[in-house]
């Protein structure tokens, strides 16, 4: 279930941001083994870039999901 939410999030992030979806899309072009790690920490950064400027730009719905998520987690822990 986790991975599925990772797949969904990434897929949402190619939808809607470009610099994402421009480093994922030349990662994919030019994959080989030898650079696989250093490309996968450059998406990741991109990715982790990107989270945090659309959490800026829409903060509200930030903190109610946030709050949301904690809430979940108390509950399905009790």
């Amino acid at each position: 279930m986790s991975a599925g939410a990772l797949v969904i999030l990434g897929t949402v992030l190619i939808a809607f941001d470009e610099r994402v979806r421009d480093y994922t899309w030349r990662f994919l072009n030019r994959a080989s083994v030898a650079n696989a790690r250093v490309e996968i920490g450059d998406v990741g950064s991109v990715i982790l870039v990107a989270v945090r400027d659309q959490s800026m730009a829409h903060a509200p719905l930030t903190i109610f999901v946030v709050a949301g998520a904690l809430l979940f987690l108390f509950m399905v822990k009790t």
